[in-house]
């Protein structure tokens, strides 16, 4: 089972419905969630492979981390709360498409490179770095602190 199908049964375990007949300008996906209504992803039509992947993932995480039905002002409370968002929904996306221990399992015993990672997990080659910094933050700094207050401690 590849990755889209996985996302697929996903969303369909949640009743969410998926849309790729509707073109967004300048929108790739977006999450859609008003009370009241089934929840909607839009995937422009034109997104295929890895990159249809990462913004279905993303897209799911929207499901799992918030709700969609912000409003679009233009202030820096809501650009704040916009790029919160956007994080949350990451992270939620890299739970759903990779895990820290296969990760390093790959990148250490079988020596792969970031492309052979984008493949193994079929989504671009950004999304496998970005997904390591939320891995750095998520495991290794609490490490380094932790060995920090031992030290001074």
């Amino acid at each position: 089972m590849n990755l889209y199908e996985k996302l697929l049964i996903i969303s369909e375990e949640h009743n969410i419905i998926i849309d790729r007949s509707i073109t967004l300008p300048g929108v790739d996906g977006a999450f859609i969630q008003i009370e009241g209504v089934q929840p909607v992803i839009y995937l422009a039509p034109d997104l295929s492979g890895h990159s249809l992947n990462a913004i279905f993932a993303e897209e799911l995480g929207h499901f799992f981390s918030s709700y969609g039905n912000f409003c679009v002002n233009k202030t820096l409370k809501n650009d704040m709360d916009s790029l919160r968002c956007e994080s949350r929904a990451f992270r939620c996306a890299v739970d759903l498409v990779m895990n820290w221990f296969t990760v390093w399992r790959l990148l250490k015993v079988q020596k792969l490179d970031l492309y052979d990672l984008s493949e193994h997990f079929e989504v671009p080659v950004s999304f496998i770095t970005d997904a390591l910094k939320v891995f750095k933050i998520r495991y290794v700094y609490p490490l380094v602190e932790t060995r920090k207050e031992m030290l001074n401690g």
